[in-house]
């Protein structure tokens, strides 16, 4: 291949003379050259899967498009479109992660989308691509796709994808951005045979109700699975070459089967009668079932599968319960066993909802999470390929049961493998830049020459991505701190022998402290103490003139060097934001000004 084909994707150089010539004039129509085709691969890091990127497309935009590109769908049929194949093809789940980039003028003009699009009996594995050109308001201008049709512009894979994005505008999906990534994502990935009585062949949402008869309904008997099971064993020992067994799906003769179920949940483990052990008793209790406790790697694999939504699904509220996450392997590092931290303990047994509307430090990190990844994916596709970002869920290790993690993220590439990711955005330093921070608490040490040696190992951060390591049984965490000023990137590897270091005293704690409450649901069992450790960092820091906590409606002084900075409502005399800057004195205000 010549380093003029080089800037030419495979499907191009497959295509005939005058296939080539028609795909190329395709492109130029919208102001795209041979090296923009978005099935060359050097393109991908053009591409995002975020959802509010989606132009606003509604139904009438297909059917405009359609209609005026004769040979797929006549109006008649488009009146009737949940009827047809394409339709069922979004429905059925066969169109899979849209990615989209914008290109034009001003970089808005034109939103290219692509998706792979699974074949209805065919394997995954030979997908068709599709891609579709639109203007950000939703009007179609043109289309491809790889399967035989798709230089027609308007085959049915190009139109599962329009449903798809069709359906996501309608219900709102392209505004919320803490689910895109689940819901662009979700897809059959295996299409698993079945046999006829399991098959529900109504059609997508179907409506109409279920004929009522008079006469009940006497079912025809089947046979249950034991029967089933050493009929067909019978007929493939006695008969290999049986016309039913060719229509049988192999699992039935060979195993029943398997259905996928999450861990139990730790605080299932409460038992009243607890409360009437004596201490010696208790003791035995936690022994015996801290030895006991188990999960399953499917087990693990499904619990991370469903909570990766994190904070916003229940699933991951519930299962973090009882269990020591890698965020609080510090605290109860530097804990004390005999005199516990109450609030320490508090934190993994009660209703751990999230406070991001009343703390400003915790607002500040999800506002800007998105931004920060999207800045580190940006800034690490520049010498690594084929790099990609997946969700993470609740990660629980079978070899630990009663801890978990959560890291930000699972970054792939082919140059490095898998590795996780963690994010920062420090609300104290959001006005500098990371790399440039010299303030001595900051968690990035310097030497003293002023050069940054890195992450500190005696920070909770430290000993949060460790924990997360060993849990997920990566080998490396980029730890990222970002700002509006800049972007902090440290490649932080696995130290076994660090986190071998830690396990005793994480078992330790669980095992004396936290299995009694989940035992007895009561912290009366365990010797309380003054809150002698914060659960977190923040908590030492003074907001307002009251010197109060960063709780309650609260509003920041506009001058970036305010002592203070955060200030409740009430303490200032408002009730409501003020139009404009805000400044909580004259001095403030003089001060901004110069």
């Amino acid at each position: 291949m010549t380093a003029l084909a080089g800037l030419r994707s495979e499907y191009f150089m497959s295509l005939s003379e005058d296939a080539r010539k028609r795909y190329a004039a395709k492109l130029e129509s919208v102001g795209l050259v041979i090296s923009d085709d978005p099935y060359l691969p050097e393109n991908n890091v053009h591409f995002t899967s975020e959802m509010r990127n989606w132009p606003n497309l509604e139904f009438g935009h297909i059917f405009t498009y359609f209609v005026t590109r004769p040979g797929l769908f006549t109006q008649e049929q488009l009146m009737s479109w949940k009827q047809l194949e394409a339709y069922n093809y979004y429905k059925s789940g066969h169109v899979r992660t849209i990615f989209c980039r914008f290109f034009g003028r001003g970089g808005r003009k034109f939103v290219l989308l692509k998706a792979l699009v699974n074949p209805s009996q065919k394997s995954p594995d030979k997908a068709n691509s599709a891609w579709v050109i639109t203007k950000p308001d939703g009007t179609i201008i043109c289309g491809h796709c790889t399967c035989m049709a798709g230089l027609g512009e308007s085959c049915s894979h190009v139109a599962a994808v329009l449903f798809k994005v069709e359906c996501a505008v309608r219900l709102g999906h392209t505004s919320v951005t803490a689910q895109k990534c689940l819901w662009n994502e979700s897809f059959v990935s295996k299409i698993t045979p079945s046999t006829v009585l399991d098959i529900n062949f109504k059609r997508p949402k179907c409506r109409r109700e279920e004929d009522s008869c008079s006469a009940a309904l006497q079912p025809t008997p089947v046979l249950d699975q034991d029967h089933e099971h050493r009929l067909f064993s019978e007929l493939e020992t006695h008969i290999p070459d049986a016309v039913v067994l060719s229509s049988v799906i192999p699992v039935t003769v060979s195993k029943k089967q398997v259905i996928r179920k999450l861990p139990f949940l730790l605080t299932s483990l409460e038992r009243r009668e607890n409360l009437l052990l004596n201490k010696e008793e208790l003791e035995k209790l936690c022994q015996t079932t801290f030895h006991k406790l188990s999960i399953t790697s499917e087990e693990s694999q499904y619990l991370e599968e469903a909570t990766r939504l994190q904070s916003l699904t229940s699933l991951w509220f519930e299962h973090r319960k009882g269990r020591i996450t890698a965020s609080k392997f510090h605290a109860v590092r530097v804990t004390s066993i005999s005199s516990p931290s109450v609030s320490l303990l508090k934190s993994f047994i009660g209703n751990q909802t999230s406070k991001s509307a009343t703390i400003p430090s915790l607002q500040w990190g999800i506002e800007n999470e998105e931004i920060a990844r999207k800045a580190y994916i940006d800034t690490m596709s520049d010498g690594h390929c084929n790099i990609s970002f997946m969700p993470a869920g609740l990660h629980v290790n079978p070899d630990f049961p009663h801890l978990g993690a959560s890291p930000d993220g699972i970054i792939e590439c082919d140059c490095c493998g898998d590795g996780l990711i963690e994010i920062k955005c420090p609300f104290k330093y959001r006005h500098l830049d990371p790399n440039l921070i010299t303030d001595a608490s900051f968690y990035i040490k310097r030497n003293i020459e002023g050069d940054i040696i890195g992450l500190s190992h005696d920070h909770e951060y430290f000993y949060q991505v460790q924990g997360q390591l060993s849990i997920c049984s990566k080998d490396y965490c980029d730890f990222i701190v970002w700002t509006p000023k800049g972007l902090y990137i440290e490649r932080i590897l696995k130290s076994e022998s660090f986190f071998d270091q830690l396990k005793p005293h994480l078992d330790t704690y669980f095992l004396q402290i936290l299995l009694p409450v989940l035992l007895t649901g009561t912290i009366d069992t365990v010797v309380p103490s003054k809150d002698s450790l914060p659960v977190a960092s923040s908590s030492k820091e003074i907001f307002c003139l009251c010197g109060g906590k960063d709780e309650g409606r609260m509003i920041a002084c506009d001058n970036n060097k305010c002592s203070i900075e955060w200030y409740h409502y009430k303490c200032v005399g408002i009730s409501c934001k003020p139009k404009g800057k805000w400044y909580c004195s004259t001095n403030c205000k003089t001060g901004a000004s110069n």
